[in-house]
């Protein structure tokens, strides 16, 4: 888990695989704790679903790219263009496993 030396995750956010693409406001967070270095989680619930759409948006893409290389037999199976795109992919669908996980732990419901 990598987290700024600066920010300090509490409750949640402290096991949450997203946190360097969480967004937070020192000046909230030191009107909310006191303290600018401890970040609020009010708006994990949208930050969670914001990054879900776009990575289905990426997944669209990356997948209609692939396909339109296969159909018009641009490229070959085994080309390293199509393995870097799938390997894409392939990460793509992990997050898009994680966060509803992530969500339905927090209680949120998408």
């Amino acid at each position: 888990m990598r987290i700024s030396p600066l920010i300090h995750a509490l409750g949640a956010c402290k096991n949450c695989p997203f946190i360097d693409a969480c967004p937070t406001c020192v000046g909230y967070n030191w009107e909310i704790y006191g303290a600018p270095q401890y970040r609020t989680n009010y708006h994990c619930e949208f930050i969670l679903l914001q990054l879900l759409a776009s990575t289905k948006l990426a997944y669209l893409k990356i997948n209609d790219k692939i396909e339109e290389l296969l159909h018009k037999k641009q490229i070959n199976k085994n080309d390293p263009i199509l393995k870097k795109l799938k390997l894409e992919l392939t990460s793509i669908l992990n997050v898009m496993r994680i966060i509803p996980d992530i969500l339905s732990k927090k209680g949120f419901n998408e």
